[in-house]
Formats: C-alpha cells, sequence, structure tokens
C-alpha cells in the first residue's frame, strides 16, 4: 500500500451458496518517519586541493520501508578544513537526496573530513552521522597550468648543473 488518504482498498468476500459477497474496505495510510541516512556514492573522495570536488556530496534519506523522506540534513567539516557551500540542506522531497559542494583545503595530504547527520525529531537516523573523507592531491602537471623556470648552468665537479622548477 501506499501513502496517501483513502488511496487503499481491500475486497473481502463470502460465499453463501452460490452467490458471492464482496465488501469493499477502504483505508488511509500514513509514511513512516525517516529512519535511515546514506551515502550516494562513495565516501571517500578524489579531489584537487583548493578546489570544488568533481561531484556534490550526496545523501539520501529514506523510511523504514525505503521510501524517500524530506528532512532536514546538516553538513559540516570537522577537521582538515575546507569550506561548504552552507551548513545544512533540507532534502528534496521526491528524491530524498540531499547535497553539498565541498571545496576541499589548499594543501595536499591533509585529510579532511566531513560529518553528515539527520535526526527525524526524536533520534539520530540509522547511519547517522555519517562520514566523508578526501586527501587533496595536487593538480597534475599540464602545459597550460604549469611554469617551468629553471636557473642557469652552475660550474661545479666539472660539469655543467641548471635547476629546473616545475609549478
Amino acid at each position: 500500500s501506499e501513502a496517501g488518504k483513502n488511496n487503499n482498498q481491500i475486497v473481502a468476500y463470502t460465499k453463501n451458496g452460490r452467490d458471492s459477497i464482496g465488501v469493499k474496505f477502504t483505508f488511509s495510510a500514513r509514511s513512516s518517519d525517516a529512519y535511515r541516512i546514506a551515502a550516494v556514492g562513495d565516501t571517500i573522495i578524489d579531489g584537487i586541493v583548493g578546489q570544488v570536488v568533481a561531484n556534490p556530496i550526496q545523501v539520501i534519506v529514506t523510511d523504514s520501508l525505503g521510501n524517500v523522506k524530506s528532512e532536514q540534513v546538516t553538513f559540516s567539516v570537522i577537521s582538515g578544513g575546507g569550506s561548504l557551500n552552507g551548513t545544512a540542506d533540507t532534502v528534496e522531497t521526491s528524491t530524498g537526496i540531499a547535497s553539498i559542494q565541498w571545496t576541499l583545503v589548499k594543501v595536499a595530504g591533509v585529510e579532511n573530513k566531513l560529518k553528515v547527520e539527520a535526526h527525524n525529531g526524536i533520534t539520530h537516523l540509522k547511519g547517522s552521522p555519517l562520514y566523508f573523507y578526501a586527501i587533496p592531491k595536487h593538480d597534475s602537471v599540464s602545459m597550460s597550468n604549469s611554469t617551468l623556470s629553471a636557473t642557469g648552468p652552475i660550474k661545479a665537479t666539472n660539469r655543467d648543473t641548471s635547476f629546473i622548477t616545475i609549478q
């Protein structure tokens, strides 16, 4: 059955000799409260220092039967730094998904940790808090994003030596 007013029906039949008598019962159902929060996709995120991760961080909220629910979800960076485009997002009713953009810290190798929490008014949802992790890496060397510089030759130990820097 689905949630909604008078949208569920049961018909019961009884047999009286050769005749069959049916009685129709119409009832309403309400969906259960939000029960669970889960990640949509990976919780270990790849990213580049100081940049927004490629895909938004997404979570889904469902009831105990797996139906999507509209519920307040709170996103917060709890270690390593970085920033979010907000601190809380209300889940979309039609999809049950809440999402946020996460910009990683500007230092490579520092673990960034994001916590996502949801509460149904009585208790935390199953799976809450949920954690996402990222260790930002330097962007790869490329012709358009990199610069190359070198020092002139330095005479040392009978060889010409130059120092080359790629940024």
